[in-house]
């Protein structure tokens, strides 16, 4: 017999082989039996990974707005088989694939929160492939999406405008309001002024 074993095989008994082409190898030779000695059992772990992950885009769905300053990008990632190792994400855009994120653990949920404050408006893709604990990749899957300068205020009472830096972005500037005048109550020493400013 040439060339490497059958993976079918369960169990091979033989009295000699040749080694590389070269080299008689006897099996049953205390050296041969030390060397497979060392080599693990993998019977009974199951055969190796070779099906894909699936994943799926959640959020943004396809033909999406999206606006500045960032946005949060969440998947759905599976494998039946080994398990999730990664999820990789990407945008297109400026003519050229850009990397954005891998996130590695998902006991919190897939996602990447991206950061868009210097990509150019317009429509962009966005792509998310998933990786198996034995590397095998998903088919890539990509939605279009539709990137605005519109302002958006955040949690902190600031607003994103395009340009704006993440930690410089313009406070909203309070409004002050005086209050309407007083009317003529007489001569000076009559009456006291208004004196409250009222802030909203």
């Amino acid at each position: 017999m040439e060339g490497p074993i059958p993976e079918t095989f369960t169990s091979l008994t033989l009295d000699s082989f040749y080694y590389d082409n070269t080299s008689i190898c006897e099996p049953n030779s205390p050296g041969i039996q030390t060397w497979m000695a060392g080599i693990p059992d993998l019977s009974g772990t199951g055969p190796c990974d070779s099906i894909p992950p699936t994943v799926s885009i959640l959020s943004p769905l396809e033909g999406s707005k999206i606006h500045k300053p960032k946005s949060q990008i969440q998947v759905s990632a599976t494998d039946n088989e080994s398990g999730m190792d990664r999820v990789e994400f990407s945008a297109f855009y400026d003519g050229a694939w850009h990397t954005l994120d891998t996130d590695s653990d998902g006991s919190d949920g897939w996602s990447c929160v991206w950061s868009t404050y210097t990509v150019p408006a317009g429509t962009i893709k966005l792509k998310a492939v998933g990786y198996d604990n034995y590397d095998n990749q998903s088919p890539p899957q990509i939605v279009n999406l539709q990137l605005t300068n519109e302002a958006v205020k955040n949690a902190g009472g600031y607003e994103a405008r395009a340009g704006d830096s993440e930690h410089n972005a313009d406070p909203v500037t309070p409004q002050v309001v005086l209050p309407p005048a007083a009317p003529e109550l007489g001569p000076p020493g009559n009456h006291k002024p208004a004196t409250r400013l009222y802030l909203y």
